[in-house]
């Protein structure tokens, strides 16, 4: 299979890939050398198959290549990321022979040495040192820090005629497991160690890193190269009270996918969600829960062990949603007006209006409007409960107020004019909730429209 590189898109920028190369085709394009000429797909003693990445260059001194990958369609900071291939060095390893395998870095080719400004994390050889030792080092502007060293001595364990296979996984939260197959392919891989570091997420690139005197040149081999990522969740959209659609980065697998067990739902202050059902669509990138009834909430949805088509599961992953309840015209009410408070007759001395939910939801107000005549006033974060009145009034006339209930200071003092004005109530998709228009007519006499 050629440098496949697939591509799964659901939203606009939603990209997520899966990278591989077995070199069979017999080239290298899309790979990139820090100096041309110096790698090739070669039918040079191969690790599999008819061809391997392969060092060519015949190097009249010492010298270090490199060869290097864009896999910029790979989040790295998203989902669990899984590393395959395999690798055979043909000359005993010291400190001036040696390799290195960057699982991902900031930089590509011409900076993936010990001599460069580049970050990443990278397993390989006497990267540094020269004791043979395979190890995970964390590459910080080219310098090494170890985070796992096995116990495989690369000349003692492996040789220069045998391959190692790899498997490399990385999780979302930066734990990573190190695994090696010392008989070549990846039948026999056995962890070799684990490790926690999520300093670097920029994966920009994947490459190698060639070390060599002149004598020890064209000893490089590289093969069977494969680079995948769990699905991750991409969007939750709430298509009413019901119903979920989760969108995953990528095609999942059904049985998975399916699984009810594999979600729940936390609410942050209602009761808890029951999920009925989850069905996957004919895309096989979304899947519809089917839910208890929701109320306007903020909610956290936890997806694990969905895997995508390769086998590859998620870890558990958590996705932040918000339900509001659609509200419609009169669900909330201009219900009291307090334009002229004076002379007092049993209230404070202050202008107010009051709005009442007549609905059965909770209700959230962040970013409606009220328009008191020609004046805007954007509500903050609140929400109105269920059969439940709100008190709006100026700052100065609030502490007054807040004795009779749940109070929200948002217009002037003045705001409130004794002839009359309309007031008009909006959601924050500017649709009208409640609309009304009073006058001094409405006080039917000269002893109520004074007071």
């Amino acid at each position: 299979m050629k440098k496949l590189i697939i591509f799964l898109i659901f939203f606009p920028f939603c990209l997520n890939a899966q990278v591989s190369d077995n070199f069979e085709d017999g080239d290298i394009s899309g790979w990139t050398e820090s100096t041309v000429g110096r790698w090739a797909a070669s039918d040079i003693n191969p690790i599999t198959g008819s061809y391997s990445l392969h060092h060519v260059y015949d190097s009249t001194i010492a010298d270090h290549d490199q060869i290097s990958y864009n896999i910029t369609s790979l989040n790295i900071g998203e989902g669990t990321t899984t590393w395959f291939f395999q690798v055979k060095h043909g000359y005993a390893p010291s400190s001036g022979n040696n390799w290195g395998v960057f699982l991902f870095a900031d930089s590509s080719a011409s900076y993936m040495s010990p001599d460069s400004n580049i970050n990443g994390y990278l397993v390989g050889v006497n990267y540094t040192g020269s004791d043979d030792t395979l190890r995970l080092w964390k590459i910080t502007s080219g310098s090494a820090a170890e985070l796992i060293k096995t116990n495989i001595d690369w000349e003692d364990s492996v040789g220069i005629s045998t391959s190692a296979g790899f498997e490399i996984t990385r999780t979302s939260a930066g734990t990573w497991n190190l695994k090696v197959d010392i008989d070549g392919g990846f039948d026999n891989l056995i962890s070799r160690g684990t490790a926690v570091n999520s300093d670097f997420i920029n994966s920009n690139y994947f490459g190698l890193y060639y070390e060599y005197t002149s004598s020890a040149d064209r000893k490089l081999w590289f093969d069977d190269f494969n680079l995948s990522q769990a699905p991750i969740i991409m969007n939750v959209e709430t298509v009413n009270d019901t119903t979920l659609n989760v969108a995953f980065s990528e095609k999942v697998e059904q049985t998975s996918a399916e699984t009810v067990s594999n979600y729940s739902i936390i609410p942050a202050t209602t009761a808890d969600i029951t999920i009925n059902s989850a069905t996957l669509s004919s895309s096989d990138t979304l899947v519809t829960l089917s839910v208890s009834k929701m109320v306007t909430d903020d909610y956290t949805l936890i997806v694990d062990s969905v895997k995508d088509l390769d086998g590859m599961h998620m870890d558990s992953v958590s996705y932040n949603f918000s339900y509001s309840v659609p509200v419609t015209y009169g669900d909330v009410v201009i219900n009291e007006i307090m334009a002229d408070p004076n002379p007092v007759v049993g209230l404070p001395e202050y202008e107010y209006l009051e709005i009442f939910n007549n609905s059965e939801y909770n209700v959230d107000l962040t970013d409606w409007s009220l328009c008191i005549g020609s004046s805007i006033k954007t509500f903050p974060n609140i929400v109105i409960k269920p059969d439940s009145f709100l008190i709006i009034c100026s700052s100065n006339a609030y502490d007054s107020l807040i004795q009779f209930g749940n109070t929200l200071a948002l217009i002037s003092s003045t705001a409130l004019t004794n002839a009359g004005t309309t007031i008009v109530l909006k959601d924050e998709s500017d649709t009208e909730i409640s609309n009304v228009s009073y006058t001094i007519d409405w006080y039917h006499d000269t002893d109520h429209d004074g007071g």
